[in-house]
């Protein structure tokens, strides 16, 4: 998890929008291809987390800016120490795989309106504190999502293979040749692929319910939102 230098970062105004300085540029596109004798198909999503043990930023800092407000904190409220990050979606186009983006879609700190991640902190009584907290924030987010995309991927996998290696059918006549013990094994077989087959259908489809709600929360905040 990144941990940024303080001192890279100055006391800056509150109406003062900050583009953040970037210490590695990279891309997750930019991720060496993998040894011919390596898996066939690595995901896009794989390569970024593989990219991730060698950088300390999730988001080239340069892509994002921050903006000080007067902080709502108990301790300090009215000082001018609340960080917000702002992260434009079009500059995560470039840093981040496709299922990443809809998914960072799906972020209660996504604006619709905006199409903007705006990320805050005022729990530190100064402004590189809560800078830093952001960036915690973001990384964390993005480190869960990349998670969860793989696997996504890995469940569809399995999916996939269950579907091609289950028990094939029988015609009547093979059945008849069969003995007692290898009908009754082929029936256990059977058994056994339909239900793997019902849990990953039965997931996929809650997941799927529960991400087209979440996005049209979202919408439906973005569009009231608009409407003020």
């Amino acid at each position: 998890m990144l941990r940024p230098c303080a001192a890279a970062f100055g006391p800056l105004s509150s109406s003062q929008n900050t583009t953040i300085p970037s210490f590695i540029s990279r891309s997750y596109s930019k991720v060496p291809s993998p040894a011919p004798n390596a898996e066939r198909e690595i995901s896009a999503t794989k390569r970024w987390l593989a990219a991730q043990e060698h950088t300390r930023e999730t988001v080239p800092r340069n892509l994002m800016s921050v903006k000080y407000s007067p902080s709502s904190n108990g301790k300090y409220k009215g000082a001018h120490t609340k960080a917000t990050l702002h992260v434009p979606l079009h500059a995560l186009l470039k840093e981040i795989s496709p299922e990443m983006i809809e998914a960072v879609k799906n972020f209660n700190s996504y604006v619709w309106r905006t199409e903007v991640l705006e990320i805050s902190s005022d729990k530190g009584r100064r402004q590189t504190a809560n800078l830093n907290s952001c960036y915690q924030k973001l990384d964390g987010s993005l480190m869960q999502v990349a998670n969860d995309v793989v696997a996504k991927e890995a469940r569809n996998h399995e999916a996939a293979v269950s579907r091609k290696d289950r028990t094939p059918g029988v015609s009547e006549s093979e059945w008849r040749q069969m003995s007692d013990s290898q009908q009754k094994s082929y029936l256990q077989r059977r058994a056994k692929d339909q239900q793997k087959a019902k849990k990953a259908a039965a997931a996929a489809a809650s997941e799927e319910r529960l991400r087209k709600q979440k996005l049209e929360r979202e919408r439906s905040r973005a569009q009231h939102s608009s409407r003020r």
